[in-house]
Parts: structure tokens; C-alpha cells; sequence
């Protein structure tokens, strides 16, 4: 069976929805890593692990490094080794400051639902690539009879598997990006539609602590 990293961008969501997506990783004690975006979420939950996850597009070179400095200066009690940043936008020198800050791993390459395994890459980084990503039922505007079949699909091999999930997609169950568009800020809650909460509370059903890990176990 294949092991699965349990990751969530928090993007700018609301504590709310943090605390949502913790209360049901909690029910199962499984293990999960939080990539925050900004200094305000609070993850309080003894099977985390903290990444950071910066928005650094558009940005200077200094602009970049005070950004990185200040979410590892905000999250040092948690000794942050990972990284994805924000849109998954990625560079050579990104790379290299990355190094310099004492990263050791980022999560920035995606596949479509094709396991590829950990390598490193430049400045000696780690790369986990990301093998399921929530915006992939959002994209396409569908949720096919693929994504359900847990057995086949996700528990089929022995390899890791990086899931990629946002909190506010889960909370407010969306089912695709024009509900995510319209209800993100106002959080209204799909009730109606298969949606993304409805998704990630019969994948983790399947899921025991042992199927899960975190990336910075596997340095």
C-alpha cells in the first residue's frame, strides 16, 4: 500500500478552516504538513508538521528573501525544513535561496495522478513532487468516477504519494471553480454536490496514522 504525505496550502483562509481540516486529521491521529502563507494560522495539532508556503511571484530578489526570513522567523518553533511556494512558481534562484535558508525539501512539481518518486535536485533539494492536488477536480469541473475509486487509484503500489489539499476547498465542499470563485470569501457551503469536503472525508476513512508520513521523515 502506498504511503501518502497529507499536505495543506493555507493560502489566506481563515483560522476556521484550518481548525475544521484539523478536527477531522484528529479523529484518525494522521499525520499532516501545513505549508502557511502568512504569519496568523495557528496549527495546533501534535501530528504536524510546518512548512512555509510564500507567495514569491513578481517579487525582487530582496522582497523574496525577507519573505522567506519572515515565515521562517515566524514558524521557528516548529523548524520548518520544507517548502511550496505559492501558485508553484519556481527557479533556479529560488532554489539557491532556498538552500541558503536551510531548507532541505520543497513541493513544487506536479503530476496528473502519475507517481514519480522523490529526487533532488538543484542546491541539493529535495524535491516531493505532488501527485494529487484538490484543483484538479476544480479544473476540469468534474468529479469522475476515477477520483472515487480509492482502492485502484490511490492504494495501489508501495510509493509515496503527495496529496495536496487547501482548507478552504474542503470546508466549503467545492465542487468546482465557479463555486470556489463565488464562495471562497464569502464561505458559503456546498451542500447539494459531491464536493471537495465530501472527497477528503472518504479518502481519509480509507487511511490509517501508519499510511501517512511527513516529507521531512523522509530527508
Amino acid at each position: 500500500m502506498s504511503k501518502f504525505c497529507l499536505t495543506f496550502d493555507t493560502d489566506w483562509c481563515p483560522q476556521k478552516h484550518i481548525d475544521f481540516v484539523i478536527n477531522l486529521l484528529n479523529k484518525k491521529n494522521l499525520k499532516a504538513t501545513f505549508f502557511p502563507t502568512n504569519n496568523f494560522p495557528v496549527i495546533e495539532y501534535e501530528h504536524a508538521e510546518i512548512g512555509i508556503h510564500p507567495d514569491l511571484e513578481y517579487n525582487s530578489e530582496n522582497e523574496i528573501k525577507k519573505r522567506i526570513e519572515e515565515l521562517l522567523t515566524h514558524y521557528h518553533s516548529y523548524t520548518p525544513t520544507g517548502v511550496r511556494v505559492h501558485r508553484l512558481y519556481n527557479s533556479a534562484p529560488l532554489n539557491m535561496y532556498f538552500s541558503e535558508f536551510g531548507l532541505k525539501y520543497q513541493s513544487n512539481y506536479t503530476t496528473y495522478l502519475a507517481s514519480t518518486p522523490p529526487f533532488i535536485g538543484l542546491y541539493n533539494m529535495k524535491e516531493f513532487p505532488i501527485y494529487f492536488m484538490d484543483y484538479f477536480l476544480h479544473h476540469f469541473n468534474e468529479t469522475t468516477p476515477k477520483y472515487k475509486t480509492m482502492d485502484t487509484l490511490f492504494h495501489k503500489g508501495s510509493d509515496i504519494k503527495v496529496m495536496c489539499f487547501h482548507p478552504t476547498y474542503i470546508y466549503i465542499n467545492t465542487h468546482n471553480m465557479d463555486f470556489l470563485q463565488k464562495n471562497k470569501v464569502t464561505h458559503g457551503i456546498n451542500n447539494t454536490y459531491y464536493g471537495m469536503q465530501d472527497f477528503f472525508k472518504e479518502f481519509i476513512s480509507t487511511l490509517s496514522q501508519n499510511d501517512t508520513c511527513c516529507p521531512k521523515e523522509l530527508l
